[in-house]
């Protein structure tokens, strides 16, 4: 039989951590602050352990006139509705990812309103709202069984014109609007961010590497086993076949005026 500190070494850190009694939700992003969340750390474990509890208990956005009524309509819709899906996060191996999604988005959307939400209203609200980060969700639970998995997908239906797929990725992952992107990657590190319209994947000899903190803009093509270190950016429209390193931008060469052609006095060439 085991011992109970053995068991919890076992657990989940969410479930053994305990949190700062000062932390509140009108405080989780203060000044300054990234937002993001790492395994072990105490800000979301708090935040999902007060989520099951009280997966219904208000926010502040209910506490303070709404400027915006159909947000406040859809969030309480979502609160009712997203939390299946939450359930199956928490139970799953990746659930501390998943917080750290949730407050990536948050901070990269930028919105006060949203950052002022509770854990599980923030990933209520971008569940209901995005499909991309369903998408991302569905990712994070893909070692759930099959039936699981097909039963999901179905009650929670992922974006249609975005593709993921990688051997891992890193807690922390923001795809902005994410129409028309296909992503086949070796591995994508920790807060990385991955705009529309953008294309990472094979050539005959292997796939791309992204390491932390590494952003691609939108119309992006990263193509082949090469590897783009942390912090590095690539620029919009550029197409990428070379490693880039650390910290470097990349971007695709501007617009060329060519010989203007002469038109008549109706416009015509």
């Amino acid at each position: 039989m085991s011992s109970p500190s053995s068991a919890a070494r076992r657990r989940p850190s969410w479930q053994t951590t305990s949190a700062p009694r000062h932390w509140s939700s009108t405080k989780r992003l203060s000044a300054g602050s990234t937002g993001t969340h790492r395994p072990g750390d105490a800000r979301g474990t708090r935040s999902v352990r007060s989520a099951i509890a009280h997966p219904t208990a208000p926010s502040p956005l209910y506490d303070r006139p709404v400027a915006q009524p159909q947000r406040t309509t859809l969030l309480a819709f979502a609160r009712i509705w997203a939390y299946p899906l939450w359930r199956s996060v928490i139970r799953s191996k990746s659930a501390d990812d998943v917080v750290a999604d949730v407050d990536f988005w948050i901070t990269c959307i930028g919105d006060a309103e949203l950052v002022a939400l509770d854990q599980y209203s923030r990933f209520a609200y971008l569940s209901g709202a995005l499909t991309e980060f369903r998408t991302l969700v569905h990712y994070r639970l893909r070692s759930s069984s099959l039936p699981r998995r097909l039963l999901l997908r179905t009650l929670y239906r992922p974006a249609t014109a975005l593709i993921l797929e990688a051997d891992r990725i890193g807690p922390a992952l923001f795809i902005q609007h994410g129409v028309g992107t296909v992503v086949t990657a070796e591995s994508i590190g920790s807060h990385c961010w991955i705009n529309q319209q953008v294309t990472i994947g094979y050539d005959a000899k292997g796939r791309p590497t992204l390491r932390d903190g590494v952003r691609v803009g939108a119309g992006a093509v990263v193509i082949g086993p090469i590897t783009l270190h942390d912090g590095a950016t690539v620029g919009a429209n550029a197409t990428v076949i070379h490693d880039v390193p650390a910290g470097q931008t990349v971007v695709a060469p501007t617009a060329t005026p060519l010989t203007p052609r002469s038109v008549d006095g109706d416009g015509r060439a």
